[in-house]
């Protein structure tokens, strides 16, 4: 079985690279919107919302192209991402939380919200004693499940099943995260 982790990070890709033991996992450094790599595969899939690092739309549809071309005939695409609904309820689309407090730490997430363009800018401040601050950036642009499904069928895939988790247990609308199962029609 071929396995290939395709990262962004050259950092990251040489970790795989020198922790993956006897697993035939190979690191290919690439951009998730154009997937570079040799063959066809069963199963390509993104996790802990991954797509959502992508920051415009046109860019996640250039991915969900990307992993149909390398998808074999029979083979499936599976996405799993947070429900957008609870990370986005933030007052007057700004949030301030407090994410750790200790006698020699404080974290701090600072998050704007913009509904139009449906990204989310998260500022996280950790302080510590004995090192410096740090502001660590992240920023996303969340996809509802049915717009997953609609980028899916532009390219020609479908919705096989969408779960509520890893166990497959149902997905409902209490849900916080989905496991979303594409293939062929």
């Amino acid at each position: 079985m071929s396995v290939v982790a395709l990262g962004i990070s050259p950092t990251m890709c040489k970790r795989i690279e020198q922790h993956r033991g006897t697993r035939a996992v190979t690191p290919v450094v690439g951009d998730m919107t154009v997937i570079d790599v040799d063959g066809s595969f069963d199963l390509v899939y993104s996790t802990t919302s991954t797509l959502f690092s992508l920051l415009t739309q046109q860019q996640q549809i250039d991915c969900f192209t990307s992993m149909a071309r390398v998808l074999t005939e029979e083979g499936t695409v599976v996405v799993e991402a947070f429900v957008p609904l609870r990370q986005c309820a933030v007052l007057n689309r700004q949030n301030v939380a407090l994410r750790a407090f200790d006698t020699d730490r404080v974290d701090i997430l600072a998050t704007m919200h913009d509904p139009v363009s449906q990204r989310i800018t998260f500022r996280e401040l950790r302080m510590a004693d004995g090192q410096p601050a740090a502001v660590l950036p992240a920023d996303i642009r969340y996809i509802w499940p049915s717009e997953l499904d609609l980028m899916a069928q532009l390219a020609g895939l479908t919705l096989v099943n969408r779960y509520g988790g890893w166990d497959k247990r149902p997905y409902e609308a209490s849900c916080p995260r989905h496991v979303s199962v594409y293939g062929r029609p």
